[in-house]
């Protein structure tokens, strides 16, 4: 059996309420007048036809232009196309949550906002499809046209971007990490930028048909997300205890400083400019220090992702107090904290851009938001 025979087979056709077709210059058929009275009343050549009939023809030519196509596929490629159909997958398997976790806000939020919105556009332009066929008599043959075939249009348009933004869902999970060989065919290293904190390892690579062997795969095919993921949320706390302890050793630095420095008789450390700045910072310290070990505690216990929000509070302040650390300390120092004979320089070279690697301080906050607002899971 043929796939064009088999669609006919499966789809019994009521001649009844079927009208004649004629094909239309636009491609999308017209009713033709060789139509029952009834359907020639609600056309606008009788005098009131009933709204049943006008239904009956809307839907029919709404069925005939979305399936036209489809039977044509199916009459040229119909064994391709029932093979295609068979090994689809299940809608639960294509609609099935992310299992990366990183999405759950996303995913809800297209479920009961995204979805219902399409089907209520779907009714409304279905709902503008019939009001066209029950007011067709008020509009000239191309006017009707015209409109009809936008309103077609716009109902197919919203049926795409459904589907497309639905399967994109799914394919959030379609990700996979890869460790390439530096001497595979089409990777070139460009070049090492200069930067702040002079030559360093962030260099411009370009990938060009690349392709490597399923050895490279790193861990499983569809988790690439949530391994990069896992990735910066170590390297994020990793960052953060790091820059609280820079923290730390600069304001030690500038409290001894203030303590041996002596102006007009007296030590620097007796004037309130210089002990505020620094307990103050003191005290951030003291809150990031406890902030890191927490979270590194819960990486050891929990999942990554339940602790993600925690990591980004330890990562983006801690990055911020070590700048603000340094940058008090070469001012108390003076000029001598200006120049490479003190480390404070370097240090807040090396740790500035702590707050763009590994993700920016405003993507920091933007996952912590994400949490706090309920839009992250």
């Amino acid at each position: 059996m043929s796939g064009l025979n088999c669609w006919k087979e499966v789809t019994p056709v009521n001649s009844a309420l079927q009208p004649a077709v004629q094909s239309a210059g636009d491609g999308m058929g017209r009713l033709s007048a060789e139509t029952d009275p009834a359907v020639s009343q609600a056309n606008g050549n009788g005098n009131n036809g009933a709204l049943g009939d006008v239904i009956v023809d809307a839907l029919q030519e709404l069925l005939k232009v979305l399936f036209s196509p489809i039977e044509a596929v199916i009459e040229s490629h119909g064994d391709a196309v029932l093979q295609t159909v068979v090994g689809t997958p299940h809608p639960d398997a294509v609609f099935s949550q992310p299992t990366n976790a990183v999405w759950p806000g996303i995913y809800e939020y297209y479920w009961k906002v995204i979805v219902p919105l399409s089907l209520s556009l779907f009714g409304l332009a279905i709902g503008i499809i019939i009001f066209l066929e029950s007011t067709s008599h008020l509009f000239s043959g191309y006017h009707r046209s015209k409109l009809k075939r936008r309103a077609f249009a716009g109902l197919l348009g919203i049926l795409s971007w459904w589907w497309i933004a639905a399967l994109s869902l799914r394919f959030m999970d379609a990700l996979a990490g890869f460790l390439v060989p530096t001497e595979a065919p089409g990777l070139e290293v460009e070049y090492f930028h200069w930067t702040f904190n002079m030559p360093t390892d962030h260099a411009e690579v370009d990938l060009d048909g690349v392709r490597v062997s399923e050895d490279a795969v790193v861990g499983n095919v569809d988790e690439g997300l949530r391994l990069a993921q896992h990735f910066l949320h170590e390297n994020r706390i990793r960052q953060a205890a790091a820059s609280v302890g820079a923290a730390q050793y600069c304001i030690d630095e500038a409290v001894e400083y203030a303590n041996r420095r002596r102006t007009w008789d007296e030590p620097l450390s007796t004037r309130q400019g210089i002990q505020f700045p620094l307990a103050e910072l003191h005290t951030e310290a003291e809150m990031a220090r406890n902030l890191v070990r927490k979270t590194a505690w819960m990486l050891d216990r929990e999942d990554q992702m339940d602790v993600s929000d925690s990591v980004s509070m330890a990562n983006y302040r801690a990055n911020s107090l070590v700048c603000e650390a340094a940058d008090r300390a070469m001012q108390v120092h003076g000029g001598m904290g200006y120049s490479r004979a003190n480390p404070f320089e370097h240090i807040y070279r090396h740790h500035r851009r702590y707050r763009i690697t590994e993700g920016s301080e405003e993507i920091q906050k933007r996952k912590i938001a994400g949490h706090l607002f309920g839009f992250i899971g």
